[in-house]
């Protein structure tokens, strides 16, 4: 009996508290507001006010909040509705990476399955600006060689417009997320490649696999992206990361 009591106990809620009703009152004002990105909510006065509660609590809900990329604020200024972004998430991405709860290569395993899916829906969905923006990031990789840092910054924003270009916002969200790991180990990944060479060699796959989402060849792209997967799953290996 003690045992299922103590069960019971422990699976019960905490008592619900301010902050907790006032951050369930801002988002029901944002939502049912039909506030947008950019929109600003009224001044934690103004909310202290209509929620009954301190402005001490609004103002910590409002901190909570834009910890959490829901709100934007700034000194002086009312906070605002945040736009959706991955960049919350690449802290705790990397936090999981630095502190072993999460490992590099699980990383690559993720951005793998989503970035198979990525380029299958890019090469259906890309438009002429994205396709623009591909092949300037592939040069900008050609003009990086020898300077691993740029490399990877250019890598980093190509993928972020294959991302794009699959028009679902949780695929680029996702790659958003992994951005700061991929800034640690894309530097390393391309030196262990082995010499300019075979970075040139791992930039044409880039630049074919970006062909192939601007011809709409799907399945191309899709075997292109999963060799370029092998080829950087190798180096990271090699390098001891994985």
């Amino acid at each position: 009996m003690e045992d299922k009591a103590a069960s019971t106990a422990h699976t019960q809620q905490a008592p619900k508290t301010a902050t907790d009703s006032v951050l369930e009152a801002m988002l029901a004002l944002i939502q049912e507001g039909g506030l947008e990105p950019g929109d600003k909510l009224p001044s934690e006065g103004q909310m202290a006010l209509d929620f009954g509660a301190s402005r001490g609590t609004v103002r910590e809900t409002v901190r909570a909040l834009s910890q959490l990329g829901v709100l934007n604020v700034g000194n002086g200024r009312r906070a605002e509705v945040a736009a959706f972004t991955g960049e919350k998430l690449a802290v705790l991405i990397d936090h999981a990476v630095r502190t072993s709860q999460v490992t590099v290569v699980q990383t690559w395993d993720f951005r793998q399955t989503l970035e198979i899916r990525v380029a299958r829906l890019a090469a259906l969905r890309r438009d002429e600006t994205d396709i623009a923006d591909m092949r300037a990031e592939t040069e900008h990789m050609k003009a990086a060689i020898g300077d691993t840092d740029e490399l990877t910054e250019a890598d980093i924003r190509l993928h972020l417009v294959w991302a794009r270009a699959a028009r679902n916002p949780l695929y680029l969200v996702n790659m958003e997320s992994l951005k700061t790991v991929m800034r640690r180990t894309g530097p390393i990944g391309w030196a262990a490649l082995g010499g300019q060479d075979m970075i040139r060699e791992h930039i044409l796959t880039h630049e074919d696999l970006t062909d192939a989402i601007a011809e709409r060849r799907s399945e191309d792209a899709v075997q292109l992206m999963t060799r370029h997967f092998e080829v950087a799953r190798a180096a990271l290996y090699d390098s001891g990361l994985a």
